[in-house]
């Protein structure tokens, strides 16, 4: 181990907390991890399998082309401006990912060990899938940021041309992180930087939709307003990792907006609800390559998300939709906004706004996972085919195969 690698684990080591349990999905049997769920004798549909996967295509990009050099956020056009310097729209999926003493190191069982290069050859030449929002849990696991299974992921998804956003979701939601969160973030990520330094398709996300948690964050105020113009906290919490990263690499680095992602409160949006909208104007004076994320959920199902992207493009910063999900069934408590939110925002096609949905792993529920084929769910990567998908899963494979331009519309 080298010293900087050493030096890492030892900050990571010291400034981590009490192991949480687990979360869990109630309406899911624990099972081995990363296989699909049984299937029902009488069910006529088999269930896929990895060895059922044969890409129709060849389309992956050639090994090198991480290593041809920088992706970079062109200030002009906001677009996304790739390796071989064309346009890129990232359109693709978050998955969990690393292991630790053979327990997944973030939602048990959903781990993406399973995750082989026939499937990887999947996403890439019949999702048409060309980045992951790779989920990572500090807090279950100390040494996540030097676990070999996350180093075999990135190696695995990047030799296929698949862009891999490394996302700290160890915060929880909704709330500030603290110092020592922040400190855990800076350490792990500048030596996953280090380490990555030659591999342009390495991204970095270092915190998961901070801020906004009613009487737990510095931008609750009200439910309604959630304004964040009165304190800069959203900045102070990047600023760290940022210079982190950008002492070994000048990747991009995406930012997520304040309340749960969605930048905005519970009514109707206004700008100085948005940590982006009005910080990110501010960050983009000192760093380049900055990417900032939304995520749609039921805060959006009732309003229009072009207002945002619309604002965001005008004050000269590129978005892209970090998280988004929803399925036509779920009626409970706030999941039955996804729906609405997710169709709005996938129907409204934005150009030069990429969009990730969530979630690839097979344990969530229905209405987040992406590959519900006949009510059943599967590992994204054990799905080859649209035929009898549904939920969220119908509408990114209709919008991998048909994107918008990739350059924003201004």
């Amino acid at each position: 181990m080298g010293g900087a690698l050493l030096a890492v684990l030892l900050l990571v080591a010291a400034c981590s907390s009490t192991p949480n349990e687990a979360a869990g999905d109630p309406d899911q049997p624990r099972s081995s991890v990363g296989t699909a769920q049984p299937i029902d004798p009488a069910d006529p549909v088999p269930p896929p399998t990895t060895e059922a996967v044969v890409p129709t295509t060849t389309t992956a990009a050639p090994p090198a082309y991480c290593e041809a050099g920088p992706f970079r956020i062109d200030p002009e056009t906001l677009a996304i401006i790739d390796p071989l310097g064309e346009p890129f729209l990232p359109v693709g999926i978050n998955l969990t990912g690393g292991v630790y003493e053979g327990e997944n190191a973030f939602w048990e069982n959903s781990s993406s060990v399973g995750l082989t290069q026939l499937g990887a050859a999947n996403l890439v030449d019949n999702w048409q899938i060309n980045t992951v929002r790779l989920n990572l849990n500090s807090e279950l696991d100390p040494n996540i940021w030097i676990d070999p299974e996350l180093d075999r992921l990135i190696e695995l998804l990047t030799r296929n041309g698949i862009v891999v956003m490394l996302e700290n979701h160890s915060s929880g939601t909704g709330f500030d992180p603290t110092d020592q969160e922040i400190a855990i973030v800076t350490a792990g990520m500048s030596g996953i930087a280090e380490r990555w330094a030659d591999n342009s398709c390495v991204w970095f996300n270092p915190h998961n939709e901070p801020g906004g948690k009613v009487d737990q964050s510095a931008y609750h105020l009200n439910l309604n307003k959630a304004l964040v113009t009165e304190d800069d906290a959203w900045v102070q919490w990047h600023v760290p990792v940022i210079e982190a990263i950008r002492d070994y690499s000048d990747a991009i680095v995406v930012l997520d907006d304040t309340h749960w992602g969605q930048g905005k409160g519970t009514g109707e949006f206004e700008l100085g609800q948005s940590a982006v909208i009005t910080y990110g104007p501010q960050l983009n004076e000192k760093y380049e390559n900055l990417l900032y994320s939304v995520h749609v959920y039921e805060r959006w199902a009732e309003y229009d998300v072009a207002e945002y992207f619309d604002a965001a493009h005008a004050v000269g910063v590129a978005v892209v939709v970090g998280e988004v999900s929803g399925h036509q069934t779920e009626q409970t408590g706030i999941t039955r906004g996804y729906w609405p939110a997710a169709t709005r925002l996938f129907e409204l096609r934005e150009p030069g706004v990429g969009i990730l949905a969530w979630h690839g792993n097979s344990r969530f529920s229905s209405a987040t996972s992406v590959a519900r084929r006949f009510g059943r769910r599967f590992p994204i990567w054990q799905v080859s085919s649209e035929a009898g998908l549904d939920g969220i899963g119908v509408l990114l494979w209709d919008f991998a195969h048909n994107p918008p331009p990739a350059i924003p519309e201004r």
